[in-house]
């Protein structure tokens, strides 16, 4: 069990500097808009993954806008589009997801990726993925 516990740690450790990297990369991008749809307490469920949530939101890109290059490596997401299209880049290859598509994101995680809007209008996703929950906010200073 002390081994499993300092495994969950581990697990933990790594989310919130994924998740942190995340959240910086969201604020350095205007050209996306987030909505958080809803989170799941994975804690609640699974003893190992206290702190951990699963994390649903909708993404509005504008035209010729996207992401910085990124990897996923311990926070797995998968991604829907709506409307529009998406062009993931990986390992100096490209594919494009148009609606009605899902994708898992960075499926190589031994290859950063970044995700765009290439077209003229702007593209609808959903994504879903697992990431560190934040921290309540002490009393006063919500």
């Amino acid at each position: 069990m002390a081994r499993f516990g300092k495994l969950s740690v581990l697990l933990v450790l790594m989310l919130l500097s994924a998740a942190t990297g995340y959240l910086a990369a969201q604020q350095r991008n205007p050209g996306i808009r987030s909505t958080e749809l809803a989170a799941a307490d994975l804690g609640k469920h699974f003893e190992c993954l206290e702190g951990m949530e699963l994390k649903m939101a909708r993404h509005e890109i504008d035209p010729h806008q996207g992401g910085s290059e990124h990897s996923h490596q311990g926070r797995p997401e998968v991604f829907y589009v709506i409307e529009g299209s998406v062009v993931e880049h990986q390992g100096g290859s490209s594919r494009t997801y148009t609606a009605g598509e899902g994708f898992v994101s960075n499926a190589d995680l031994s290859v950063p990726h970044r995700i765009e809007n290439a077209s003229e209008e702007v593209s609808i996703v959903l994504d879903a993925q697992i990431v560190a929950r934040p921290a309540p906010k002490p009393a006063g200073q919500e």
